[in-house]
């Protein structure tokens, strides 16, 4: 331990930068580490992080919207143009988070198709068991239980736009709020 001990951050930056080969990456560091800390800076302040909020919201509004669109759509098309038919799960498997997805097969037009269907399915379900579907006859890989028309999925679409919708009206009154609280002169009384 004799000799040896221990130099703090800048008596070492100050040494290091006294080599000639080290100088220019010295102050490459050093103005990396200041443009990095007007990044932080400007980044993370009360009224950013309320339009990061409010910009996150307006991103779940529209993942939103489009599943609702395409829910619709495939609802209405199942409605309208699907054809139900007895079809047996064969491999019931899991899509994460608690969720499980099941491949069917069943009959069309003559053919036998193999298709997993579109939406989680109740834990209830398992191999070999005969259930009924709906399937685009246009399209046999749009394919869900009918127990599943009941457009359950488009509720909960809508309420997802809905938080989105309320992280987006937050994040943008407190940015609202702040911002007046910061630009808002003081106002003063005149002396009498």
């Amino acid at each position: 331990m004799g000799r040896h001990h221990l130099e703090d951050d800048n008596t070492l930056r100050r040494r290091l930068g006294r080599l000639p080969v080290v100088r220019p990456f010295v102050r490459i560091w050093s103005r990396f580490r200041m443009w990095m800390d007007h990044v932080r800076a400007w980044l993370f302040t009360p009224v950013r992080d309320n339009l990061v909020m409010a910009a996150i919201g307006a991103v779940v509004v529209v993942i939103g919207l489009s599943l609702v669109v395409s829910d619709r759509e495939l609802f209405d098309s199942l409605i309208t143009q699907g054809t139900t038919t007895e079809a047996t799960v064969i491999e019931v498997f899991s899509r994460g988070h608690g969720n499980q997805g099941a491949e069917v097969r069943f009959s069309a037009g003559g053919r036998q198709f193999s298709e997993d269907l579109v939406y989680t399915v109740p834990g209830a379900i398992h191999k070999d068991q005969r259930v009924l579907v709906v399937y685009d006859p246009q399209d046999p890989s749009r394919v869900v239980l009918t127990s599943q028309l009941d457009r359950v999925h488009i509720i909960a679409d809508h309420v997802l736009c809905g938080l989105g919708t309320a992280l987006t009206v937050i994040g943008l009154g407190r940015w609202w709020v702040m911002r007046r609280r910061r630009v808002r002169p003081t106002q003063t009384r005149p002396m009498t």
